[in-house]
């Protein structure tokens, strides 16, 4: 199931896809409802990663035993504009990880400017930016007894 979020609406697509669970569909939905408020509040402009991160992180989607210390993406690896690119490199395990630690280490007011394209992430943020956000997410995991 897939699904796709622009100008306020919202399509959800599921061809020949009859496993789905309720809680999966339901999940994909408020994942695009994400997108349609964060695109109308903060007018979208920013990176791919910024918009399919705040979705995955307001959704909980974050899949932990994909996340990985060891051997993860940099964000310049998951960047551009092509969804296939982002989700080639594992976009999809760690965008959420990144975002919540800029929003938590930056501010909402410099995330929304990021998510905007008024400013360029690359601008507010160190090297071993990456490590760090998962270090603090698997510290958090830990604490939550995960």
């Amino acid at each position: 199931m897939v699904g796709w979020a622009k100008d306020r609406k919202i399509c959800l697509l599921a061809p020949g896809i009859t496993d789905n669970s309720l809680d999966y569909m339901k999940s994909v939905l408020v994942h695009e409802l994400v997108h349609v408020v964060f695109d109308d509040h903060c007018a979208s402009g920013g990176p791919l990663w910024l918009s399919e991160g705040v979705a995955i992180l307001y959704v909980n989607q974050t899949c932990d035993e994909y996340v990985n210390l060891d051997e993860f993406p940099l964000i310049r690896e998951i960047s551009g504009e092509n969804v296939h690119h982002f989700a080639n490199r594992g976009g999809y395990d760690y965008a959420g990880i990144y975002v919540r630690h800029f929003i938590n280490k930056l501010g909402i007011q410099v995330f929304k400017a990021a998510y905007s394209g008024q400013i360029v992430f690359g601008d507010y943020v160190d090297e071993g930016f990456e490590e760090e956000a998962i270090y603090n997410w698997m510290k958090g995991d830990q604490a939550r007894g995960k």
